[in-house]
């Protein structure tokens, strides 16, 4: 139960009720609720610029240091859809800043892994996170995991949705990673702003025009192994 404050007016108690502007540290959120905290987070363009032998190593696995991200509200169309329960493993490969796993962290109760090979940027998501407690008394760093490890070969285990904002990926890259997600055991769903190649693992269920950073009108597709379960036939946690 919430404790109620009182204010003391010349000797009578009157009672505040500061629990209607006094988080109560549950989670997950509301939506609007943790798209204001994003919003302070983060500042225009922060992760845009990163150091030359960042993005020098990022181009040798096949990957593009220009930066972009997918916007609050189009992220948000993917979960209200996705209805993600505790038992899911929200990977994002290329987390940049962390804005995205962030968000999963806020208004789901999954476990979200953000995998970057920058470390410029890998340090930024970790400083949001440490002041989403320090500002907001949120605690996401149970459900959030951080790595700095290339995308092609980072352990996947666990995953249940793969998030991939590929626009610049190579096909190299594209190709290595559905041959790293044919191999996962479990049901799985691969969110991407590419097309995948044409293979024998995963079916395409749906495809979403979304707003991006760089674009309004951004497809989005989404696909599932061919075990899992359909995504507008998922029942709600």
């Amino acid at each position: 139960m919430k404790h109620i404050k009182k204010l003391i007016i010349w000797g009578v108690s009157l009672p505040l009720f500061a629990s209607a502007n006094t988080p109560d540290n549950s989670l997950p959120l509301t939506s609007s609720h943790a798209a204001d905290i994003i919003k302070s987070l983060y500042t225009e363009g922060v992760g845009y610029t990163i150091p030359a032998r960042e993005a020098q190593l990022i181009r040798r696995v096949g990957g593009d240091p220009v930066y972009g991200e997918i916007t609050f509200s189009a992220l948000q169309t993917l979960l209200d859809d996705l209805q993600l329960s505790k038992h899911d493993v929200f990977y994002d490969l290329g987390c940049g800043v962390g804005q995205t796993c962030i968000q999963v962290a806020l208004v789901t109760p999954a476990k979200a892994v953000g995998i970057e090979l920058s470390k410029t940027r890998l340090n930024l998501a970790k400083e949001a996170t440490d002041k989403v407690k320090k500002i907001y008394g949120y605690d996401i760093c149970p459900n959030l995991e951080w790595r700095q490890e290339d995308i092609s070969k980072t352990n996947l285990s666990g995953a249940t949705v793969i998030f991939l904002c590929s626009t610049c990926f190579s096909n190299e890259l594209m190709q290595k990673l559905v041959n790293r997600f044919s191999t996962l055991p479990q049901s799985l769903k691969i969110i991407s702003l590419r097309q995948l190649a044409a293979n024998n693992f995963f079916t395409l269920i749906k495809t979403y025009n979304l707003p991006m950073t760089w674009n309004n009108d951004t497809p989005v597709y989404v696909y599932q192994s061919k075990t899992a379960t359909p995504l507008d036939k998922k029942v709600k946690p």
